[in-house]
């Protein structure tokens, strides 16, 4: 089934991120509609990261730690090698 959830929460950091370079680099004089921007990404970030993090599990254990298979390199009467 497709998740629309997620599509929705990327979306959200997409048109926050967006938003945030517009209010960087466009916009030179403070007005209403410049505050009411600053104020939906200061909100809408935040808000989309912890979405997407939510939603993705992320490994408790780091792959370095994993137990390794000593039959894996059991290498003993494979190869044969003639001078």
């Amino acid at each position: 089934m497709f998740n629309w959830w997620l599509v929705f929460c990327w979306v959200l950091a997409l048109v926050a991120f967006l938003s945030l370079i517009l209010l960087s680099f466009a916009f030179r004089d403070a007005s209403f509609l410049l505050f009411l921007q600053f104020s939906f990404t200061a909100i809408s970030l935040p808000l989309a990261t912890y979405f997407l993090t939510k939603h993705y599990h992320f490994a408790q254990t780091s792959r370095f730690e994993e137990e390794i298979d000593e039959k894996e390199f059991d290498l003993e009467g494979r190869f044969c090698i003639n001078p």
